[in-house]
């Protein structure tokens, strides 16, 4: 993906929020938890933590700026032979992201959409064991990420709603080494589905 397209196609969004920034702004934090379905074969759902902290403006506080931190993970054990061969792969992406809401900020019920653009702290570990033989080898990289994210927030009271979202994530291709050997690692794709509490102060 060109990263220079995916900034340009970003940058309206933000610019047209900026003229309402001069609106009085709410700050929250909002931990989520999340269920992560991959495209690529070989990986199993899993599971997701994360963490996101911005500030809601505009009349109807409708633009929505933050920044979040999470991380997901994979384990492999295989056997090839004699050998074990044991994996594990953790992925903490590190996104900007804005929102717009379409109601306003006192309704029971919002609708959002918006990008995210970030990176994902990609880090590798491996080992492989057998008669006579003990190799233990790990790396990391840092590759570009692009989300889309629908969903709907369920207000319960001023400090308090529910976000419900959908996310569909891209992780750029990265190369690496392992045990000496050089890794290609294709880019990545996945389905989103996320629960966060919106804690406003």
């Amino acid at each position: 993906m060109n990263r220079t397209f995916v900034i340009t196609c970003l940058a309206p969004l933000a610019l047209a929020a900026i003229p309402s920034l001069h609106a009085a702004t709410s700050a929250f934090i909002r931990p989520t938890i999340a269920y992560v379905a991959p495209e690529a074969d070989g990986y199993d759902d899993a599971g997701y933590i994360g963490v996101s902290a911005g500030v809601a403006t505009g009349p109807t506080g409708q633009h929505e700026f933050s920044a979040e931190i999470g991380a997901t993970g994979w384990e492999f054990d295989d056997r090839i032979g004699a050998q074990r061969v044991k994996g594990e792969e953790v992925y903490a992406p590190i996104l900007a992201s804005y929102r717009y809401y379409a109601q306003p900020a006192d309704a029971k019920v919002r609708f959002f959409f918006g990008p995210s653009l970030g990176f994902t702290a990609a880090s590798y570990e491996v080992e492989v064991s057998g008669p006579g033989l003990f190799q233990k080898d790990d790396s990391a990289e840092v590759l570009l990420t692009v989300a889309g994210n629908v969903g709907v927030d369920i207000r319960f009271n001023e400090k308090l709603s529910l976000n419900i979202g959908y996310r569909y994530l891209y992780i750029d291709s990265g190369e690496t080494e392992l045990l000496g050997v050089d890794v290609d690692f294709e880019e990545s794709k996945a389905h989103v589905i996320s629960a966060g509490l919106n804690i406003r102060f």
